[in-house]
């Protein structure tokens, strides 16, 4: 992408982003959490939105229990950094 050039969606775009929506949302991608192993929990930030993977070490191994994300608000766009990863 390019500044000022206008995007555009395509029905590839599309197909594409249907394919990852799938690919991240069943298994073997995502776990059942235990009360067991230990939770990680990542953050990020980045101009418009924030995202969150909550993850579980199952075994030894990190396993996705869930993704979370949603548009900042205005008043949330004037945050810092950390106070929008918190």
């Amino acid at each position: 992408m390019k500044k000022n050039q206008h995007f555009v969606w395509t029905e590839q775009c599309q197909e594409a982003f249907d394919k990852l929506k799938q690919a991240l949302s069943n298994p073997p991608v995502l776990t059942l959490p235990n009360d067991d192993d230990l939770f990680l929990l990542d953050s990020d930030a980045a101009e418009p939105s924030i995202g969150a993977v909550l993850s579980q070490k199952q075994n030894g191994v990190e396993r996705v229990v869930a993704y979370a994300g949603r548009a900042l608000t205005e008043n949330e766009t004037n945050y810092c950094v950390t106070r929008k990863e918190s």
